[in-house]
């Protein structure tokens, strides 16, 4: 080097770097006309590298936002916890650049920071790193409600490290806490390598804050669906429960067909949510009878033409008790079919075949076999052998001929059922204490 330009590239009175310029090519050395072409060519370098700089901030904000945007748009369309949580952390990654990025909740049994999803880290690491409330960085978050930014872990005594990662390199860490009505509910993390884009800034543990606002708005919708849910299920379970007690002899009739329709469909092999509709479709299958008269209903002699249309329209009501709840509408269509039959001769609509839902096809057969199994005060209860046979009979014309076959399968495990509700019912409930006690408050109604 035999002569020298140096420069500094200069935004707002801040430095923002230096441009150096060594020997000119004629060997000359340079000087001051030299100098002040180059401090020229340097407040342009150092406007097009800010606009640059500014454009890509813009360019980044819009992406942060859109992101947003379209997370907040598909959180309020969801209610499922796995869900939101699944679609939150795909943003953290998107936004972020994220190596890895988990959330965690806390664990009430084990009072302890439990990661229940995340990207990036391998399984085992993820059912043996847990934090207890001021544990490593997350525990800290946790414990103080506050969020953080660790811009190197290799220089934070309180990062937990784990036996598991004897790869680890430095990387920066956000995270935040998921607040829900003043408490800690959980914290959100993401992690960068610091060789894949350096250390996370104020601004991303800003945004980070955010998305952990809109977990907790998530999670606390989600925990009050599934408050209402399960206060309205009981609610009606309650009902069907009140109204197998009004007649001793069909007692425990909606819980033995849920026992044998829940035995059928698992042969079967229908997935959880499925299973799930099942559930509550056989258990709620019988529930449009609180609107028919208890002279039809235990009439001992045979129905009159008008008292069996009364029967008739069960399925109907019971499917509009429960149609204003938009997340038992599977449930409802359900009830409504489950008096359908195979060759189209059934009620409410004549269905066909494969136009029945399944879940209707499987209660129609477990209703059916609990119907004839049962003693009535007109006729005493079929045996379980003779029950079978009419249900072979009935193959291809009342019920789907494949769920026969299934039932017949598993026919002994289904008999075994019926008599285990059966018992665990006369254990637990006195049935002529309770008759009494619902004869007084369940009353038919008139729902329309």
């Amino acid at each position: 080097t035999k002569s020298v330009l140096s420069v500094p590239l200069i935004i707002k009175e801040k430095v923002i770097g230096v441009i150096n310029v060594n020997n000119k090519t004629t060997s000359d050395v340079f000087n001051d006309s030299d100098l002040q072409l180059l401090e020229t060519l340097a407040t342009q370098i150092a406007t097009a590298i800010e606009n640059a700089r500014l454009y890509a901030q813009k360019e980044q904000r819009l992406v942060e936002i859109t992101m947003l945007n379209n997370l907040g748009l598909a959180l309020n369309s969801s209610l499922e916890l796995k869900n939101i949580i699944a679609r939150i952390i795909d943003s953290m990654k998107s936004i972020f650049n994220a190596d890895m990025a988990s959330i965690m909740l806390w664990d009430e049994k084990r009072a302890k920071l439990k990661i229940i999803a995340h990207i990036g880290l391998p399984e085992e690491y993820i059912h043996e790193l847990t934090f207890a409330p001021g544990e490593g960085v997350a525990g800290g978050v946790a414990k103080n409600g506050k969020p953080r930014l660790i811009p190197n872990t290799f220089l934070e005594p309180a990062y937990k490290k784990h036996d598991i990662l004897h790869d680890e390199k430095p990387k920066s860490l956000a995270c935040a806490p998921i607040i829900v009505k003043n408490r800690v509910e959980g914290v959100i993390c993401c992690e960068r390598l610091l060789e894949n884009g350096g250390s996370f800034t104020s601004d991303n543990l800003s945004l980070l804050t955010t998305l952990s606002c809109h977990a907790a708005v998530a999670i606390e919708n989600s925990n009050l669906y599934n408050d209402l849910l399960r206060v309205y299920l009981e609610t009606v379970q309650s009902l069907a429960a009140a109204l197998d007690a009004k007649d001793s002899y069909t007692h425990g009739h909606s819980r033995r067909v849920t026992g044998l329709a829940l035995a059928i469909a698992r042969e079967i092999g229908i997935n959880e949510n499925e299973i799930n509709t099942l559930k509550h479709a056989a258990l709620l299958h019988d529930i449009g009878k609180i609107g028919i008269s208890e002279s039809i209903l235990q009439k001992p002699s045979r129905l009159t033409d008008e008292e069996f249309d009364c029967i008739k329209s069960h399925p109907i009501t019971g499917a509009h008790i429960l149609e204003s709840v938009e997340f038992l509408q599977s449930v409802c269509l359900q009830i409504k079919h489950h008096h359908e039959r195979f060759d189209g001769k059934g009620y409410p609509d004549n269905l066909k075949g494969d136009k029945i839902p399944l879940g209707s096809r499987i209660i129609a057969l477990a209703d059916t076999y609990d119907a004839m199994t049962s003693t009535r005060p007109y006729r005493k209860g079929l045996s379980h052998e003779t029950a079978l046979e009419e249900i072979k009979n009935c193959a291809g014309s009342q019920f789907d001929p494949e769920i026969v076959e299934i039932f017949i399968k598993i026919s002994d495990k289904c008999k075994k059922i019926s008599e285990d509700i059966e018992i665990a019912n006369d254990n637990i409930i006195n049935i002529s204490g309770i008759k009494s006690m619902v004869d007084g408050i369940i009353k038919p109604i008139n729902l329309f």
